[in-house]
């Protein structure tokens, strides 16, 4: 072959191993649920109604609750049906549990303070506590199963307020004083999503707090005490601090893994204020990482998928993070904002709820980008 020949075929075959390339990569995005299909029971102005309860069972039964007495269920993941409960029209449900399906336990935050039961799915609900001390404010509330479960208030006389119930929620019990631990002046806790307590493995729960400082409580039930440590996360105000918190789920590289989101909601879109950490917990050490970037402003509920990803929600949006080690990267999803974000317990389903009525579910669409490489 030529020289001159040569060269043309050799630029010929560089170039097309240049040539544009497609792959298919997978993201997130959030599908919300029309508004105008909800069946409504009840003087609900879905405008101005803002749900932070959510609790979702499986792929297709979850329940919300909120402001003006709300509660709401889907039981076929289609169709969702509102009820403020006329006994309760000024109450703000910021938690609500589904221990299995027909059976729930939700929570008013302010005065009065209360938890409500239903054994028929809502259909009618009976009183399980109420506090008539105006002081009281109910934060949120986890279960381990269904009838083993605990709930967190803010400081009454300098100490957290925690109740547990071995039935279901029909019944509750003040931990002793000598065990609940001790606020600082101006600390407390976040009803901003029902995720500031998670209840963990082996009995232990755990919950964060914000304010004047913010702090990791991790409740050991083998050792009958408590582990505190600071969260490295914007604090020092009322409005600042650890909203929410999730486990990671165990594995050989990420044992006792937690990971934090907060911020100011005050300054709900800055994004230069530090928003999230992630801890490693080997009692009695800790073991600090950073994120390599923060969420687009503050975060007030955040949950660990089963595949280690991360996500979490605020009245600013939504913010993902993949699983990439201790390189980790938020990056944004939606500018809609919501209040809450949970995954199914027996299931994969990722849904949301937030102001305005909104309730929304995550799902992953394939999209096809260009690349260019050597073939």
């Amino acid at each position: 072959m030529p020289r001159v020949s040569l060269i043309f075929f050799l630029v010929f075959l560089f170039q097309g191993a240049l040539l544009a390339q497609t792959k298919t990569v997978i993201e997130p995005s959030i599908v919300l649920f029309d508004s105008s299909k909800y069946l409504v029971d009840g003087p609900i102005q879905l405008r101005k109604l803002s749900l932070r309860g959510l609790s979702v069972y499986s792929d297709k039964y979850l329940a919300v609750s909120g402001t003006q007495g709300v509660f709401g269920l889907m039981e076929d993941g289609i169709t969702w049906k509102l009820k403020q409960l006329p006994a309760y029209p000024k109450s703000d449900f910021r938690d609500i549990e589904v221990l299995r399906p027909g059976r729930l336990v939700m929570m008013s935050s302010g005065f009065p303070a209360l938890v409500l039961t239903s054994n028929n799915g809502g259909k009618t609900w009976n009183e399980s506590l109420r506090f008539s001390d105006s002081a009281v404010f109910l934060d949120g509330m986890d279960f381990w199963n269904a009838f083993d479960g605990v709930l967190l208030g803010d400081p009454i006389h300098g100490k957290f307020l925690i109740y547990r119930t071995k039935d279901g929620g029909k019944t509750w019990t003040e931990m002793p004083e000598e065990l609940r631990p001790d606020a600082l002046p101006g600390e407390a806790c976040f009803a901003a999503s029902g995720t500031a307590i998670r209840c963990l493995p082996n009995g232990d729960f755990a919950f964060v707090s914000g304010g004047s400082d913010s702090r990791f409580f991790y409740f050991s039930k083998r050792r009958n005490s408590w582990l505190i440590e600071p969260i490295s996360i914007v604090k020092g105000k009322a409005s600042q601090g650890c909203f929410s918190f999730a486990p990671v789920p165990k594995d050989p590289l990420n044992e006792n893994l937690f990971c934090f989101v907060g911020g100011d909601y005050l300054q709900d879109t800055a994004t230069e204020l530090v928003s999230s950490a992630w801890y490693r917990l080997n009692p009695p050490l800790w073991f600090r990482g950073k994120f390599v970037s923060h969420p687009s402003g503050y975060r007030s509920a955040v949950e660990c998928l089963k595949n280690m990803e991360l996500i979490c929600a605020g009245p600013s949006g939504v913010d993902f993070c993949q699983n990439q080690g201790v390189e980790k990267n938020w990056f944004s999803v939606s500018s809609i904002g919501f209040h809450a974000v949970r995954q199914a317990k027996r299931g994969t389903a990722v849904y949301f709820s937030g102001g305005a009525g909104r309730i929304a579910k995550l799902e992953f669409k394939k999209k096809q980008v260009e690349t260019r490489g050597v073939r």
